[in-house]
């Protein structure tokens, strides 16, 4: 759900070879992005559209958010640390502009959609909706889910929670609280002129002790879905994207270029078919699985951008597979109510003319979103510039001359 920079070139004249030139965008990374919506797409299609393909349709699927995570916490690292190197910092509110843009357009169509079919539609109570939009714009829903509800909202709206056709909104409040946290991490790590090996080496410590808190909590019979739909029991899967842009960022897999294509490939390939061949209530997933995969997913992102004219690379950037990625934020947005919205209704169709039409509408609706929502909006970067000298304030470990 980001767009995608480029990675400074390391800043040493001796040590590992140099970071890849920024491209505008990397395909490959789309292409990953691509693979993570349609998982998603296919288990919810199971769920709603076509009951009976269930047991063989993806019943993994909710492991493509996962993917998403990886690459939020691999592109947030990119993005946060080129702009240290142009501008001698990171300017926190410029960057809360900059994610505002790109994600709350897209959401507030959403939001007033729902809206108007609660005007339309007596069964959806208008606050209800109402309720939902809040929760929805404020990046909360996780915590209503869980159980959790902001105060405010529930004093304005009473117990209204949210109605189903935005429940996975969840996924994104996620996002966007890790997005806050880390850019305050990363702001403090530059401002003391932290090494990448000391925020590295911190970072695998905090992935170390959410894996382990949450295998405790879940042997000591926290219930699945509280910790699935907690901030902080999914923050390691972001964090490990992020350990994999500092390792990239400080040349520390260039010498295994090759070696690191081919665990990539086998890591995006592993991913794939456990989301295939498992369920998403899998207990090994809480047991440690999730970090597991979440580094086969880092392994994949940083193979391509290390090495992007590999063969792995190349398919990743397959075009059809690319357009899925460049879209998966709308998609992600619009294709559950529109599914949803269908089984609610639960026409006489044949389970695939059921799936066939949901996924259309879903793609027909995305398509549209991201064309006259979110383009508008993408490149309004408003940034504000900085004068002066721009010192490399974040800088790898390595020999120096």
């Amino acid at each position: 759900m980001l767009e995608q920079p480029g990675i400074a070139a390391n800043q040493q004249a001796v040590g590992p070879p140099p970071a890849p030139a920024r491209p505008g965008r990397w395909a490959a990374l789309d292409g990953i992005r691509g693979i993570a919506i349609v998982l998603v797409v296919l288990v919810h299609s199971g769920n709603s559209l076509w009951p009976r393909a269930r047991p063989w349709l993806c019943r993994g699927g909710p492991l493509g958010v996962h993917l998403f995570f990886v690459l939020s916490g691999f592109l947030i690292t990119t993005v946060l640390l080129d702009e240290a190197d142009r501008r001698g910092g990171i300017d926190l509110r410029d960057f809360a502009g900059r994610r505002a843009r790109r994600l709350v357009p897209a959401l507030l169509v959403l939001a007033g959609a729902l809206i108007v079919l609660a005007v339309l539609r007596p069964r959806l109570p208008l606050r209800l909706a109402a309720s939902s939009a809040v929760y929805m714009l404020s990046f909360t829903s996780n915590w209503e889910i869980n159980g959790h509800p902001l105060p405010l909202v529930r004093r304005a709206f009473g117990p209204a929670g949210m109605t189903t056709e935005v429940l996975h909104t969840w996924s994104l409040a996620i996002e966007v609280q890790f997005y806050a946290m880390w850019a305050a991490a990363l702001w403090f790590a530059v401002r003391r002129g932290w090494s990448l090996r000391r925020i590295a080496t911190l970072t695998a410590a905090v992935v170390a002790g959410i894996v382990a808190a949450r295998i405790v909590a879940y042997e000591r019979d926290t219930d699945w879905l509280r910790l699935y739909f907690s901030t902080w029991s999914r923050l390691d899967v972001p964090l490990i994207g992020a350990l994999a842009a500092l390792a990239v960022r400080a040349g520390w897999l260039s010498r295994r270029a090759r070696e690191l294509t081919v665990a990539g490939a086998l890591g995006l390939a592993a991913f794939v078919a456990v989301a295939f061949l498992t369920t998403w209530s899998l207990p090994a997933l809480p047991l440690g699985l999730y970090a597991g995969l979440a580094l086969c997913g880092a392994l994949a992102v940083a193979a391509v951008v290390v090495s992007p004219g590999t063969t792995f690379a190349r398919g990743l950037g397959w075009r059809p597979l690319v357009l899925l990625g460049t879209i998966s934020y709308s998609l992600y947005l619009w294709h559950y109510p529109i599914f949803w919205t269908i089984e609610r209704r639960d026409p006489a169709w044949p389970g695939p003319v059921r799936m066939l039409v949901g996924i259309g509408l879903a793609l027909a609706a995305s398509a549209a979103s991201y064309l006259l929502v979110e383009r508008r909006f993408m490149h309004r970067s408003g940034s504000r510039r900085r004068s002066g000298p721009r010192p490399a304030l974040v800088v790898p470990d390595a020999p120096q001359p």
